[in-house]
């Protein structure tokens, strides 16, 4: 380590075109979607998703056991005036079953480097579907089963 803690402070680069990107989402909402991975000691873009993908494809983004950064700009609907709205957020996704070198390589990249590119956006870190559904407003099924293990409780 550096003598000032230079090494400490320092983050994976981003990518030129991520920012790019992010501001035609958030700007001119031509894409749905945009899938960021750290790959080659960069942060750069994985995939992306046209404006007509729909929220369920969208989820298929979200990979069961790899860590990603995910902007998706959601698009919902105001409850008083019934007008559509469109809210953009950016996910750490960091699932239960990834490495955990590389939960914490996320984790600690998203407001050192890619926090200062991606701005505006709703900052979510999610660990499974059920979060990111809750973060975007839809109606996650609680598992009945867990009801049934109460019985400790009583006296």
């Amino acid at each position: 380590m550096g003598s000032n803690g230079e090494e400490m402070d320092s983050g994976i680069p981003v990518d030129d075109v991520v920012g790019t990107l992010f501001k035609d989402i958030k700007l001119k909402r031509t894409k749905r979607l945009m899938v960021l991975v750290i790959k080659d000691n960069q942060i750069t873009i994985e995939k992306i998703a046209k404006r007509k993908t729909n929220v369920e494809e969208c989820y298929t983004y979200f990979p069961p056991t790899e860590c990603r950064y995910i902007v998706w700009d959601v698009e919902d609907q105001n409850a008083q005036s019934k007008r559509p709205v469109s809210k953009l957020y950016f996910f750490t996704w960091c699932p239960q079953l990834a490495n955990t070198r590389l939960k914490t390589l996320y984790t600690s990249q998203r407001m050192k480097r890619i926090g200062d590119v991606i701005k505006g956006a709703i900052d979510v870190h999610a660990t499974s579907l059920d979060e990111v559904k809750e973060a975007i407003g839809e109606k996650v099924e609680v598992d009945s089963d867990d009801d049934d293990n109460d019985d400790w409780l009583d006296d």
